[in-house]
């Protein structure tokens, strides 16, 4: 069955794609309490947004010591949520609260979360609720070790911490700066660097600029090293700060549900004889078909009949919140060695070829057939394929250890 969407006008897509490489604006909300107060980790995060080009707008609710359930019943929350279409609104719970048994966390964390992220989502369905991982106090949480066995240690304390943001940013569609596994890393790889306050709980400086990077990198999917603000840091400190905010948030997005609101472009084809169904993703607000043959579509699952054969691009782009993916695949139509279609994600090189190619991802060759439908021999040493004496154009098919096969035309000059 056939599904339509709002349909974007072509003519507006170039202003849609993403713009990660050029200076970007924000809107953040925090809604927390002293651990994002302190230091005053919105202002750290404006300073290292501007050191590399960016622009945050943000405002704050973070009374000290606030609960989820209190927030969750606090009008002055709902006010300011309602206040401007924010892109992000951050969620910070009380430092312990999401650390307790599952059945207390089931009860008196997860609910209360659900609430605000409806609300968020009520208000603007674009605005991304961001929970803040925290972290777990310096040597355990000592007054409630006796019921609560992980919380005896850091290690335990914080990996409950963990598992529950995570659980939350899965729960709600929301996305998770995992502020809490920077500072793990750093515990581990810098182990100089004090993150704590006297208290052994509270952020020190460096503690919180740990936690400015981390949102940064989280809310304008750059890396940290694009930064340069270190206000009251030494250069080492920040450098390993940097380092860990890479290594744990930059390479590992989808691990904290960053993106899990992005537009999508991914689509499966379906090939009978000149006929494709292309089964398209869900969660976009317009998708955009582009056949190759001076057709377009406005539906998520279309089939597309071609009058003549061929080679043609399809093309696909994915529309959300003012943001666009793309993606594109080759059919061939009507053609020898027809029948399969070329992913481009299957890497030859070069291409054209002198008569040499190299495969990368998974595939190997099982075949190679001209345009005019003759197998042609190759040799294969340690996956560098030839084609001795052959000049012309080839549709490889490809296998790999999956026994997924498709085809892949090369040229070979």
């Amino acid at each position: 069955m056939n599904r339509i969407l709002f349909f974007i006008p072509f003519v507006l897509l170039l202003s849609l794609v993403s713009k990660e490489s050029i200076a970007q604006t924000k809107s953040v909300l925090f809604i927390g309490n002293s651990y994002t107060n302190v230091n005053n980790l919105p202002n750290l995060l404006k300073e290292v947004a501007k050191s590399a080009g960016d622009t945050v707008i943000s405002e704050s609710h973070t009374p000290g010591g606030r609960q989820i359930w209190q927030h969750a019943n606090d009008p002055e929350v709902f006010n300011l949520i309602r206040s401007r279409n924010w892109d992000y609104v951050v969620i910070q719970c009380q430092s312990q609260e999401p650390s307790f048994p599952d059945q207390q966390v089931e009860q008196n964390v997860f609910p209360y979360a659900r609430k605000i992220c409806d609300s968020i989502t009520a208000n603007n369905p674009c605005t991304i609720p961001l929970f803040y991982m925290t972290w777990g106090r310096k040597n355990g949480d000592a007054d409630n070790c006796g019921f609560f066995p992980p919380l005896c240690t850091y290690e335990g304390m914080d990996s409950v911490l963990r598992s529950n943001y995570l659980k939350m940013g899965e729960q709600n569609e929301a996305e998770v700066c995992g502020v809490g596994a920077v500072w793990n890393e750093l515990r581990k790889e810098s182990s100089s660097i004090e993150l704590y306050s006297g208290d052994e709980s509270h952020p020190s400086y460096a503690g919180s600029m740990a936690g400015a990077y981390s949102f940064y990198s989280t809310i304008f999917r750059k890396s940290p090293m694009e930064a340069s603000y270190k206000g009251g840091l030494i250069q080492v400190v920040l450098d390993s700060i940097q380092i860990a905010v890479e290594s744990v948030i930059f390479s590992n997005m989808s691990e904290y549900n960053i993106g899990v609101s992005d537009p999508s472009s991914n689509f499966t084809i379906t090939k009978s004889g000149c006929t494709f169904t292309l089964d398209g993703p869900d969660g976009n607000d317009s998708l955009l078909w582009d056949f190759g043959d001076g057709n377009i579509s406005k539906m998520i699952d279309p089939t597309h009949e071609y009058a003549t054969g061929g080679e043609y691009i399809i093309k696909l782009v994915g529309i959300r919140c003012g943001q666009a993916d793309t993606m594109a695949q080759t059919v061939l139509c009507g053609t020898s060695g027809a029948g399969i279609w070329d992913d481009i994600s299957v890497l030859t090189y070069p291409n054209p070829s002198n008569g040499s190619i190299v495969l990368a991802n998974g595939y190997f060759i099982e075949s190679a057939i001209n345009n005019i439908g003759e197998s042609i021999p190759f040799q294969n040493t340690e996956n560098i394929y030839s084609f001795s004496g052959f000049k012309g154009i080839l549709f490889l098919r490809l296998l790999n250890d999956r026994g997924e096969y498709i085809t892949k035309k090369i040229i070979v000059e």
